[in-house]
């Protein structure tokens, strides 16, 4: 998706020039894009939309924006033409990136494996500390409510 002002036939300049720059490739094949468009995933169509009638929206830098050298964007943000957004949902990326996700699945199998032998090693010390002779509880419980 890209936008200009007046779409297709406002931007025809701006066409040509994508046009030249694909060469003989034709990656590329633009169309008008009205609202609503069939999704292009798997296809060579790029909408091109008026962006009189489709304005930018920015949304959060984080989502919508990826600079893995950082150099660019921060000169996008010191020339106005992307601004931080007040959103909280910086603190649930990070929440949700990789490295926390394996940090915090490490320390739930931690503790499940620390209760569940826990557990075990309190069932096994019932077994120690009972007579040879004794039943176990539930069969003696059984056997003092038939008598």
């Amino acid at each position: 998706v890209v936008g200009f002002r007046g779409g297709v036939a406002g931007s025809p300049e701006i066409l040509a020039t994508i046009d030249e720059a694909q060469g003989e490739l034709k990656v590329a094949e633009l169309e008008a894009g009205v609202g609503n468009d069939a999704d292009s995933l798997g296809t060579r169509r790029v909408y091109v939309y008026d962006s009189t009638d489709f304005p930018f929206h920015q949304a959060q830098l984080s989502d919508q924006f990826h600079d893995y050298g950082g150099h660019y964007k921060q000169q996008l943000l010191d020339s106005g033409r992307l601004r931080e957004v007040d959103c909280p949902f910086g603190f649930i990326s990070t929440l949700l990136s990789p490295g926390t996700i394996v940090v915090v699945s490490i320390v739930v199998i931690f503790c499940c494996w620390c209760c569940l032998s826990l557990r075990m090693s309190l069932r096994s010390n019932a077994d120690i500390y009972s007579a040879p002779d004794s039943k176990p509880a539930s069969e003696a419980k059984a056997s003092s409510q038939q008598a």
